[in-house]
């Protein structure tokens, strides 16, 4: 299969999936959001878009990294974590 053909059925399988926003709405916990600039099928937009959905949410975008920070960027996905998780659990 080409990759022009995958790339459209991909998008499709995406755009048929069930609207989460609802779900998202309703976390009560704080959450961290991490997503690579470079991410060619969710980006920055969406996932702030996402972050801002979440109370308390923290949005942390990963530089020159793309849909797979754990994979292209373990390190710095790492430290994001380390640094989310060393933060005081307080909702105001």
């Amino acid at each position: 299969m080409n990759w022009s053909i995958q790339r459209f059925e991909t998008n499709r399988a995406f755009q048929k999936r069930p609207d989460q926003q609802g779900t998202l709405r309703k976390y009560k916990v704080p959450s961290v959001v991490i997503c690579g600039d470079k991410n060619p099928i969710t980006p920055v937009k969406r996932h702030d878009f996402m972050a801002g959905m979440i109370p308390h949410a923290r949005l942390t975008i990963l530089e020159n990294t793309g849909h797979f920070p754990t994979i292209e960027a373990p390190v710095e996905t790492n430290a994001a974590l380390r640094d989310w998780l060393a933060q005081p659990y307080v909702i105001r």
